[in-house]
């Protein structure tokens, strides 16, 4: 990141800026080895004080402390970058909320899933609800925890949300379903 003036360590840098009358003494030789030592911390950490400024270069403790002010809940299977991609998706869906900025959250957490976002009737006083639909391919689910996640900190809480996603399949399905907490659902076998 910074201007390399060809010395392997600053403490060889520091060095040159001594009168050669100085070379060998051992007092001299170790100020340059702490210091430089020192500076070369400075140096490492200004690169990552500016790699934390953006969200896909943070270390994990500037990831956990975002993840504290965004008040999202720890969930340690996910990987860093993941974890990453989650606050960047939570920052880029701050303001004014459009289809085109959901779609794009969606892409960005799915890894490029298309789907569609559309207003459906909700009841008879015109009241409606928002329904987002994932497309994806069979070897490609999308992280619904994630998604249900930032949408659910974007969207306003007075506008009902429903997710839902389709895929291409070329054989045998494992039907499964994606459940919040709280939430009861029976699912009866259909007779063939």
């Amino acid at each position: 990141m910074y201007y390399n003036n060809g010395y392997d360590t600053t403490a060889e840098e520091l060095r040159t800026f001594y009168p050669a009358f100085y070379y060998g003494v051992r007092e001299m030789e170790a100020l340059w080895a702490v210091n430089g030592g020192l500076l070369d911390e400075v140096i490492v950490n200004i690169d990552q004080t500016i790699k934390n400024a953006f969200f896909l270069s943070m270390n994990l403790k500037m990831v956990q402390r975002m993840e504290a002010f965004f008040g999202i809940p720890l969930d340690a299977a996910k990987s860093l970058q993941e974890r990453r991609i989650v606050l960047l998706s939570l920052a880029l869906g701050a303001g004014k909320l459009s289809a085109a900025k959901i779609r794009r959250t969606i892409a960005l957490l799915t890894g490029g899933a298309n789907s569609t976002v559309a207003f459906q009737p909700l009841d008879e006083t015109d009241n409606n609800y928002l329904v987002v639909t994932i497309y994806h391919s069979e070897t490609q689910a999308p992280p619904m925890d994630s998604i249900d996640l930032v949408l659910s900190k974007t969207i306003p809480a007075h506008l009902p949300l429903t997710l839902s996603q389709q895929f291409e399949n070329s054989g045998h399905v494992y039907v499964g379903a994606y459940y919040k907490q709280g939430v009861s659902v029976t699912i009866q076998p259909q007779e063939t």
